[in-house]
């Protein structure tokens, strides 16, 4: 069989569920079969993604892996109704031996299952699992032809956030993925100029990938309704919505809450917070900071919810506030909020503002690591509502001119079908 008609895998045996990569995935795979769907496009996972993820409907090839992973819902059970009842040295020794067997059974059956393929095989690997015990995953798939998606490299810009050995893993084993790669996919320029600066990656085996929009948020739903899920989840009008994946630290809770309260005492009007998304891995963190400010500011964290609730909330938003340290392939719930018409206030981050073209039109900017800037640009926005309102629609019109996932897809077999063919460059445009 040529190597061009044998099937293309991507490995998402470590994608966790709770970050917009779960629908950067199934949006990119969709795309692919749908530009060619005589391909064999195979998605390699340890365990069905997403489960419970009502958000998520992508099929994942499992494989004999299955029977060896500890299901969502035992685990839960688990948690909820077995670990209280036990000592905490009962309790240490019960996580140990899950490590060992993850290690010594888990890891090594997925780094085994992929040192099987021949050096022909082609992986796309769509993210960076940083838990040491991969090592030999990454090293079965760089016997491969290995594409390489780098979407950001978080651990380099907040390190306080990560343990030593991730750490230690950017330094060694990222560097090693990134000379065996055969070609480096990255979504801005921000992410290139980082894996040249830290990882050393070549220039010429790079290519940006600019993504548009992923998940259409604002279909038309009907007051009677829209207003029903507000008061289920304690919202009401006006607010602004922090549509978060997760409580990460790049996601800059504090400094929005902080900023929050000079944006009640100074408005006109009084304007919730909105925040969803998972209160993990750091709401032992916020939540002290959200009872210091006192219910005067107004603030509702609403935990993970589903996407019809989603849709509602950003549908009858009066503003997105978006106010991320960091970011990789753009800021997700900023472009949703422009593709529904809602007016932005974002960090003035340079992922963002590329993301945005460089306009300084189409929503407005703070630095989001100033509590001041923050609430000033807020409080811009609510006061002059005709021009922020100008500036949605013509963010609106400007984001459903530009590209679409189709042209990604396009765009991401070029670079499939040259590694594919054994070729080093990608062919001239």
């Amino acid at each position: 069989m040529k190597t061009a008609d044998r099937p293309f895998y991507i490995s998402a045996e470590y994608l966790l569920p709770h970050c917009g990569l779960a629908h950067y995935l199934e949006t990119l795979v969709g795309a692919l079969r749908r530009i060619q769907p005589e391909s064999g496009i195979v998605v390699k996972s340890l365990e069905p993604l997403w489960e419970g993820d009502d958000t998520i409907s992508l099929r994942t090839d499992v494989g004999p892996l299955e029977r060896h992973v500890v299901r969502p819902g035992v685990r839960d059970f688990i948690m909820v109704h077995i670990q209280p009842h036990l000592p905490k040295f009962v309790w240490d020794a019960v996580l140990w031996g899950l490590s060992a067997y993850n290690y010594f059974v888990i890891h090594r059956r997925i780094a085994r299952g992929w040192l099987e393929q021949d050096a022909d095989t082609c992986v796309l690997l769509p993210h960076i699992p940083l838990d040491p015990a991969v090592k030999l995953y990454y090293r079965a798939l760089m016997k491969c032809r290995l594409i390489w998606v780098i979407h950001d490299l978080h651990p380099f810009y907040f390190p306080e956030a990560w343990n030593r050995s991730s750490l230690k893993m950017c330094k060694t084993i990222l560097p090693e993925l990134a000379r065996k790669a055969r070609h480096i996919i990255v979504h801005n320029e921000f992410t290139r100029d980082s894996a040249v600066k830290y990882l050393g990656a070549d220039p010429k085996k790079m290519t940006v990938i600019r993504l548009p929009h992923i998940m259409n948020l604002a279909p038309a739903g009907d007051a009677t309704g829209d207003a029903a899920v507000l008061a289920e989840l304690g919202v009401r009008k006006p607010y602004a919505l922090w549509a978060s994946s997760t409580t990460i630290l790049h996601k800059n809770h504090e400094r929005l809450i902080r900023a929050w309260i000079q944006v009640q005492q100074k408005s006109e009007q009084r304007v919730q917070l909105v925040c969803t998304g998972s209160k993990q891995p750091r709401w032992h963190e916020i939540a002290p900071v959200l009872e210091s400010v006192g219910d005067g500011a107004d603030i509702v964290f609403t935990d993970t919810i589903p996407k019809a609730s989603l849709q509602v909330l950003l549908r009858n938003a009066a503003l997105a506030v978006c106010p991320t340290l960091f970011e990789g392939g753009g800021c997700g719930p900023a472009m949703e909020a422009a593709y529904a018409g809602v007016p932005v206030v974002c960090s003035n981050i340079p992922q963002i503002q590329e993301q945005y073209d460089h306009r300084e039109d189409l929503c407005r900017y703070f630095d989001p690591r100033d509590e001041a800037s923050l609430a000033a640009a807020v409080l811009l926005a609510l006061k002059n509502r005709d021009e922020t309102q100008t500036m949605a629609e013509r963010a609106q019109k400007w984001i459903q001119q530009r590209r679409t996932w189709d042209d990604v897809a396009r765009e991401y077999w070029a670079v499939i079908n040259t590694v594919r063919q054994g070729q080093k460059a990608l062919p001239a445009p």
